[in-house]
């Protein structure tokens, strides 16, 4: 039997659902799939790879450099932005403030994932191909 994960936004504008068996996560809008976002591989297991907040789902998308970009799906939009947050080490949890201005990450450095630094964030458009 597969199993997923289903979770609404805090005002419950909108909704995802990640498959056991999937590495995507679909954004649902009044039950219709708009969107489905390609997740990387989870790390561990404790500490889910995306956040909702109103605007938009903050994820880790693996650029060319080997790094990871935390990215946001503007659900208004339906289009992917970058944040200009990246780190050595995806997956290993993300916190963004309620008012979107700041993203929680840990320090990067191995057995420290409960040490968080704090960067600003700024957004610009990207395409999922990026």
């Amino acid at each position: 039997v597969s199993q997923s994960r289903y979770e609404e936004v805090f005002d419950g504008s909108y909704a995802v659902q990640l498959r056991h068996d999937s590495s995507f996560l679909e954004v649902l809008k009044r039950g219709k799939v708009l969107f489905s976002l390609p997740l990387i591989e989870q790390r561990f297991s404790r500490q889910k790879n995306y956040v909702l907040r109103k605007n938009g789902i903050y994820f880790y998308r693996k650029m060319d450099s080997g790094r990871y970009s935390i990215s946001r799906f503007n659900v208004h939009l339906g289009k992917v932005e970058d944040t200009g947050v990246s780190q050595k080490i995806g997956g290993r949890g993300i916190d963004v403030s309620l008012d979107e201005q700041f993203i929680f990450t840990d320090d990067g450095m191995k057995g420290d994932i409960d040490i968080r630094t704090v960067e600003g964030i700024k957004i610009q458009t990207l395409s999922l191909n990026d």
